[in-house]
């Protein structure tokens, strides 16, 4: 793998200290999918690994969530893995793994396929999914509460145009 782009691996369970200060060394990326690792090994990734052995910020690993198979899960709908992600991690505070869960979701997924996405920012992709969530006017857990309620697009637009 050595001098590839866009590398992505996944699920990494097992990587120790070596093999993950590689992975930082070439810019790989992690593709964690936290259902199909409960079901098939009842564990997670520790989503510490960026902090604890090596917390500097330029070497911090692009972890993206993903959905695995249908054969090691029940679907492959990102939402509801983004749910259940919320209860697989009760030592990292609520609002804070909402947001961690949205960017893994979004940008580092972007990144990690070397798309100029999953941010809204000049010079990248216009492209976003708007969702209704009822009943929510004021929220200091926006994070949360899209995760939460996000059920079906309401509208989807890739690269400027409208899908849905």
């Amino acid at each position: 793998f050595v001098g590839m782009e866009h590398v992505l691996l996944t699920h990494c369970l097992f990587a120790d200290k070596n093999v993950l200060e590689i992975m930082r060394e070439n810019a790989y990326n992690i593709v964690t999918c936290p259902r199909s690792n409960r079901l098939l090994n009842n564990t997670y990734l520790p989503l510490e690994i960026n902090t604890k052995t090596m917390p500097q910020a330029h070497t911090l690993l692009n972890i993206a969530l993903g959905t695995d198979g249908k054969s090691s899960n029940a679907d492959v709908n990102i939402l509801e893995e983004m749910r259940f992600m919320l209860f697989a991690y009760p030592h990292i505070e609520l609002n804070v793994l909402a947001t961690q869960i949205l960017q893994m979701a979004t940008r580092n997924g972007a990144k990690a396929l070397g798309i100029q996405g999953g941010i809204l920012e000049h010079g990248y992709n216009a492209d976003m999914v708007v969702f209704e969530i009822p009943d929510i006017e004021h929220s200091c857990q926006e994070a949360l509460q899209c995760i939460l309620h996000a059920k079906e697009a309401k509208r989807m637009i890739i690269n400027g145009r409208e899908i849905i």
